[in-house]
């Protein structure tokens, strides 16, 4: 049984995988019956949140668990807004062979990659 991921942010959601090799039947605490492989997409989680199958066969029961947790609201940047300084002269009419017009290009590219906004 796994979480994939295993930690996720308020709000959103992940998914839950199992597999029973040799089993008769399984349950969860979600569902009284469930397949004996499969997965599970729970609803948007608002808290850590345990999800356990518990699976029968041979006489014997089986019980896996695995535990989602939320990430840190903020871990490392809690801005929403993030910029950019950049110190140069950019003249639009020569755009292509201004050296610093380049530099700031690839610097506006690379930062909205990384969530600048």
């Amino acid at each position: 049984m796994s979480a994939s991921p295993e930690v996720v942010a308020k709000g959103t959601s992940t998914s839950i995988a199992w597999a029973a090799l040799g089993a008769e039947s399984c349950a969860s605490s979600w569902a009284p019956s469930l397949p004996l492989t499969g997965s599970y997409t729970p609803p948007a989680l608002q808290a850590a949140t345990s999800y356990t199958v518990t699976c029968q066969g041979g006489g014997a029961s089986v019980s896996q668990q695995v535990t989602v947790q939320l990430a840190p609201a903020c871990v490392t940047n809690c801005f929403t807004k993030r910029w950019i300084y950049f110190y140069g002269g950019i003249a639009w009419g020569k755009k292509t062979a201004n050296a610093d017009f380049n530099k700031l290009s690839a610097l506006i590219v690379n930062a909205a990659a990384l969530g600048y906004n």
